[in-house]
């Protein structure tokens, strides 16, 4: 990202009509990174797959095989 620009300086004690003009200039090299939102959901998934699971197993729904 770039961002160009100047500033006017007036301040106390200068004179009608006196100001100063400053350039600039910014830069930044900021890298985005991918966010990896499908591995998340996956995870989610199975974990309340899993915790469902167990629940249903608790409650007696479903016998376990031996």
């Amino acid at each position: 990202a770039q961002f160009v620009g100047s500033i006017i300086w007036t301040g106390i004690g200068a004179n009608a009509g006196q100001s100063i003009t400053d350039d600039f200039f910014i830069q930044s090299d900021v890298v985005e990174l991918a966010v990896p939102e499908p591995a998340s959901m996956i995870l989610l998934g199975s974990g309340l797959a899993i915790a469902g699971g167990f629940l249903r197993r608790r409650r007696g729904l479903v016998t376990p095989s031996v």
